[in-house]
């Protein structure tokens, strides 16, 4: 009899030839068939480097979670692996939910959350408990002790049917566990367990709170450690705007400070918004067999339309390419990893001094990447327009006198819309930063449908996707007032 999980093999294998290729990527992991939404135990193990995934297999939108399973030696070219779980048991039977990865005794352990049904018809109620699964790489079997962290084992005062996304780790001899919740307040929480060996878990109560009431659960917990400071990545839903940040209808952002593992408390010193862009959502980091702190995330955000399930291409979502991280004055900085340096071909190199506009016919592409520094003369504003066509552009603009960059896909092609706090901006984001002895350096990875933004060497991220017509492939610079530019292209060939 065929398991839920050669089902979902068998599905995507009979499927992926039918995908409509118009909006896929070159370089970004996505499914082969079927949807994509957050990344799930990103891990090194085995000497590869692991990326695991929500999975629906059987249709371009969001429904009940598989871990797809994903596999690279450089980050860059990924090979897709068999499903790694499916809803099939007691303890998961409507869903396996986001977790996390680590190596134990040369295991790969995954933890997750299990949907857990009980009853049926209207009197049918769904918890959200914790799972353990261990394999070699490429299989994993399900421990039957699950759920190993039950409903029974959830503190009073949170949200008991929203408590998920386990992060693992381990200090000391001790296995510990970060959870995300909201209490009843409707403020999001991160609960910490711990245990001695992976099965009995202890609650030590809530770690960390927010200090707004926002009615969403904070989700997709990371922790790690750099420079002396802990760092948790937190996902908050419905996080409410601060200026020109937290403008998504869900938000990313990182808290800094330390954690006091034996009273089970977070400390913050400060926060900050991972990518001031439209898609990202949900990141996950691992510690790679060089020290390398790496990040992936979403690339993608919920309540909007997405245009490769609108018009029932077969797919949908994918991930931002992999990004390192460190810490520097006293922020997180982050850039791709240089193994996409590689895939650099026919490099283009020019400097100019101009006011108004300035574009060469080498500067062309939509799987490219683009380094440029603008230096300010006289100008009062600057910028890149990509993805240029007749009529349409993806446009990066920096206010001089604001110190604000902006990114504008309002005329990117098709027209993306979200939902609630997002329908009054819904084309524009905005981020602060600083010239630094008058200038402005912007590197963008471009990929067919999406772009990503990395401003000042790594100081702030912006990502989006945008769905240009195919003929829009150039990249034009401008200026209000004169500027000096110094600049590298290169077409990116995989």
């Amino acid at each position: 009899m065929e398991t839920p999980l050669q089902k979902a093999d068998r599905h995507i294998q009979e499927n992926k030839q039918n995908v409509n290729e118009r909006y896929r990527l070159r370089y970004h992991l996505m499914p082969e068939a079927g949807w994509m939404n957050d990344p799930n135990g990103f891990s090194f193990y085995g000497g590869k480097y692991h990326l695991f995934y929500q999975l629906h297999p059987y249709g371009s939108v969001w429904g009940p979670m598989h871990w797809g399973h994903a596999t690279s030696e450089d980050l860059v070219r990924w090979e897709h692996a068999p499903v790694a779980l499916a809803p099939d048991t007691d303890a998961d039977g409507g869903g396996c939910f986001s977790g996390t990865a680590m190596e134990v005794e040369g295991r790969h352990v995954l933890m997750y959350t299990g949907l857990q049904l009980e009853g049926d018809g209207d009197d049918r109620k769904v918890h959200q408990v914790q799972c353990l699964a261990f394999g070699d790489g490429k299989s994993y079997e399900k421990s039957l002790q699950n759920p190993v962290i039950p409903k029974e084992k959830i503190p009073e005062g949170v949200v008991k049917a929203d408590v998920r996304d386990p992060k693992l780790f381990e200090r000391n001899g001790m296995y510990y566990c970060i959870l995300g919740s909201k209490d009843l307040e409707q403020k999001g929480v991160f609960l910490l367990y711990r245990s001695a060996d992976l099965m009995e878990w202890e609650c030590m109560g809530t770690m960390d709170a927010a200090d707004e009431v926002n009615g969403g659960v904070w989700e997709c917990p990371d922790h790690f450690r750099m420079d002396g400071k802990d760092i948790l990545l937190v996902s908050p839903q419905f996080k409410k705007p601060e200026s020109l940040r937290y403008h998504n209808i869900h938000s990313t952002c990182a808290r800094i400070g330390t954690l006091d593992l034996e009273k089970g408390r977070f400390l913050l010193e400060q926060e900050e918004e991972i990518d001031a862009g439209f898609d990202f959502y949900a990141p996950q980091t691992l510690e790679d067999g060089q020290g390398r702190r790496i990040m992936v995330a979403w690339m993608q955000m919920w309540e909007r339309n997405m245009p490769s399930n609108e018009e029932k291409h077969g797919w949908a979502g994918a991930m931002t390419f992999p990004r390192i991280l460190w810490m520097q004055d006293g922020r997180l900085h982050q850039l791709p990893v240089p193994e996409i340096e590689s895939s650099r071909r026919n490099r283009y190199m020019a400097e100019a001094e101009f006011s108004g506009t300035w574009t060469q016919e080498p500067l062309r592409g939509n799987v490219s990447e683009l380094l440029v520094e603008f230096e300010t003369l006289e100008a009062e504003a600057f910028g890149v327009k990509l993805f240029a066509g007749q009529e349409e552009e993806t446009v990066f603009r920096y206010d001089v006198k604001e110190e604000v960059l902006i990114f504008d896909r309002r005329r990117s092609g098709i027209v993306l819309r979200g939902s609630r706090k997002e329908l009054a901006g819904s084309g524009v984001r905005r981020t602060q930063l600083k010239a630094r002895n008058g200038k402005v350096t912007m590197r963008f990875l471009l990929d067919r449908t999406s772009v990503e933004a990395f401003l000042n060497g790594g100081e702030k991220a912006m990502t989006g996707t945008v769905y240009p017509s195919e003929g829009s492939d150039r990249m034009v610079l401008f200026a209000e007032g004169k500027v000096k530019v110094r600049l590298e292209k290169y077409d990116l060939i995989f």
